[in-house]
């Protein structure tokens, strides 16, 4: 009984799984709530630095674990640098909640989130994740068998 369980995939409807996508959730919120007491230490920055170190955490939170993305192969690490990826995704989009009451905010913002996200769209376009042939055969086979 105890080897059936540990041979259980990682998938999400499995409980070992589920069990992972609790500590990928868990692992997302501890970051943001890091970060948003690291950010309050410093109360007297102005908010758009506060803007910039939250977002700069995020973005690059969110840019390394999907270049280190693609040289992880055992499930569990790939479900530990998915809970960094929803991190970064979630403190680059907690950012935008900062009240920025300047013009800085209307000139310069959308400028910041465009230069990331041609950063981000260069960086996954350079990441192939390779699929052998038996998974390639394996896909073709249970998607296709019903339809010859």
């Amino acid at each position: 009984m105890m080897n059936s369980t540990l041979k259980m995939s990682l998938s999400f409807t499995s409980p070992n799984g589920f069990r992972f996508f609790l500590m990928l959730s868990m692992i997302t919120v501890l970051f943001l709530c890091l970060s948003k007491s690291i950010v309050d230490q410093f109360k007297e920055m102005s908010s758009i630095l506060q803007f910039v170190l939250i977002n700069v955490i995020g973005f690059f939170l969110f840019l390394g674990s999907l270049i280190h993305g693609k040289y992880i192969t055992d499930a569990r690490t790939q479900w530990l640098n998915n809970s960094l990826l929803s991190a970064g995704a979630v403190l680059v989009a907690y950012s935008s909640t900062v009240e920025v009451d300047s013009q800085i905010h209307s000139t310069y913002i959308p400028i910041f989130y465009i230069v990331e996200l041609v950063i981000v769209l260069m960086c996954g376009n350079k990441i192939k994740m390779e699929i052998t042939q038996e998974k390639y055969a394996e896909l073709t086979r249970t998607h296709f068998s019903g339809s010859v």
